[in-house]
């Protein structure tokens, strides 16, 4: 049998590589087309389901000639007080659907800026430069900045907003549990974390930024208050059925810190739910009227009222308090003792 030359051999290869070449340029161009398919059949599947997504959800309600979320964005992140005024006007002017979705969107919008400014110590690490940029810079070129907000601001006016929070409609005074009871952990945290017991203030830049002139200063929130007062405050408008806000509350009113601001919001939660235990209660409430500061004896009276009968073994102090010379402390001890006793209230010569 005769060799085949070696220039058939090379040309019958040739011929062979470029089959094989085409092949793979055939198979690559198919597999390309059928993702090309999928991809297009894909984006038109999420386009359909995001299409059916927006189309389910009920149109955001305009109050004022601004949506919903722009008043509860700026009541809570500015702690504007026009702004919390018109989300009240909604809510009373809506139905109990809407009302619940206004009462939500604005407990979220507070928790997460509680959330944000938790275990923060500091500014985010191009604030400063960021504020800089906005002092300096031509007014065009800074409001074109990304706005990157001091989680310690969040915190501020999370803290200031939660207090003017959408009541409850069956208890007026207490915040809605349904929508705030996820921010009760978080103010029980802030309010015994030793890492958080700095004044409760905010850093600012000297210059104008948006138009309002900053100090360069620390400048202390205008109510005076630490972060842990603060929140103790703001534990101040929730229900008694929480078992974290109880043993706090105890343990402040039971300190022997200054009776202050933050301190009245305490005797205030004791008035409106009387919890116990009694025996510790009634003498911190009582040891309130011997303070030196008339707001403070009036508001512990209120509270030891609201005990009635339970405070009886406390009747013999306030019947030796209402014969001091003491106006003030005698008149405090003569309302609570009305009402804790009336019958030893008259025997103490009490008849107004």
């Amino acid at each position: 049998m005769q060799k085949e030359p070696a220039r058939d051999r090379k040309v019958a290869s040739g011929r062979g590589e470029s089959c094989s070449k085409g092949k793979v340029l055939i198979t690559q161009r198919r597999s390309s087309a059928v993702r090309k398919r999928y991809t297009l059949v894909g984006a038109l599947l999420l386009i359909a389901v995001l299409g059916a997504f927006y189309c389910s959800r009920a149109p955001e309600s305009v109050y004022n000639g601004r949506p919903v979320s722009w008043w509860v964005h700026s009541a809570v992140l500015n702690n504007d007080s026009s702004a919390f005024a018109a989300l009240h006007g909604a809510t009373d002017s809506a139905d109990d659907v809407e009302r619940a979705r206004i009462e939500k969107e604005l407990a979220k919008g507070i928790i997460t800026g509680l959330k944000e400014g938790l275990n923060t110590k500091g500014p985010p690490p191009f604030w400063r430069l960021e504020v800089f940029a906005k002092v300096h810079l031509p007014n065009l070129i800074s409001k074109a900045l990304p706005n990157w907000r001091d989680p310690r601001e969040a915190r501020l006016n999370s803290l200031l907003s939660i207090r003017r929070g959408i009541s409850d409609p069956r208890s007026p005074y207490d915040l809605n549990s349904r929508f705030y009871d996820p921010a009760v952990p978080i103010l029980c945290q802030l309010a015994t974390n030793p890492s958080v017991a700095a004044s409760y203030s905010v850093a600012w830049a000297r210059g104008y930024i948006g138009g309002t002139l900053v100090k360069s200063q620390w400048v202390t929130n205008q109510v005076g208050l630490s972060i842990p007062e603060m929140a103790i405050s703001a534990l101040e408008r929730f229900d008694a059925h929480s078992q974290e806000i109880a043993p706090l509350m105890l343990s402040v009113l039971t300190s022997s810190n200054h009776w202050g601001m933050f301190k009245w919001d305490v005797v205030q939660w004791f008035e409106r739910h009387s919890p116990g235990p009694e025996n510790v209660v009634v003498p911190a409430l009582i040891t309130g009227i011997e303070s030196t500061d008339n707001g403070t004896k009036n508001r512990c009276a209120y509270a030891l009222r609201a005990y009635g009968p339970r405070a009886a073994f406390a009747v013999d102090r306030l019947v030796a308090f209402t014969k001091t010379n003491n106006w003030p402390v005698a008149s405090s001890a003569a309302w609570a003792l009305k009402a804790i006793d009336p019958q030893a209230a008259i025997q103490a010569g009490i008849n107004w």
